[in-house]
């Protein structure tokens, strides 16, 4: 009898081991688990950073191809020149990063910009060759016009109203 009864006792006392090493196990995997969410929560955070930042600049995208193709003239009346022309480019400085920071403001900005440039080449006899967003490029019959546009436009532009 003392035997069984040892015997017993040693059953519950592996079964009590078994359980405690089992605890054990399982507070090791729960608490790998939780390491493990967390790290996934952070790598979670950066793709989300990451996709705000990369919706941030689509969106600046679209407003500016939205605004380019709002600002598409038909209207450009001179014909291009031809033999010797002076070739002017144009272009707003950063305009993509002012375009992803306060892309209304831009939309306000690059119209009232894109319009003087037209102003300023329809007077001057000049043509408008291509247009991308705030950039220009423009064709004027002799280097005088073509000086006189960047002068009038550089004015235009750092004077107040």
């Amino acid at each position: 009898m003392e035997a069984r009864y040892l015997e017993t006792e040693q059953r519950a006392s592996d079964l009590e081991f078994a359980l405690k090493l089992e605890k054990s196990m399982n507070a090791d995997k729960l608490d790998h688990l939780l390491d493990y969410s967390g790290e996934l929560l952070d790598e979670l955070q950066s793709v989300r950073a990451t996709a705000g930042a990369y919706t941030r600049q689509l969106n600046a995208i679209i407003n500016r191809v939205s605004f380019d193709c709002a600002d598409v003239s038909s209207a450009d009346e001179v014909e291009a020149p031809l033999g010797a022309i002076a070739i002017v480019f144009t272009d707003v400085e950063n305009a993509s990063d002012k375009w992803a920071q306060a892309a209304d403001v831009m939309r306000q900005a690059a119209k009232l910009h894109n319009d003087l440039v037209r102003a300023l080449v329809r007077r001057l006899e000049g043509y408008v060759v291509k247009t991308e967003g705030t950039s220009f490029m423009l064709a004027f019959g002799s280097a005088l016009h073509g000086l006189r546009f960047c002068l009038e436009l550089q004015r235009a532009a750092t004077e107040p109203d």
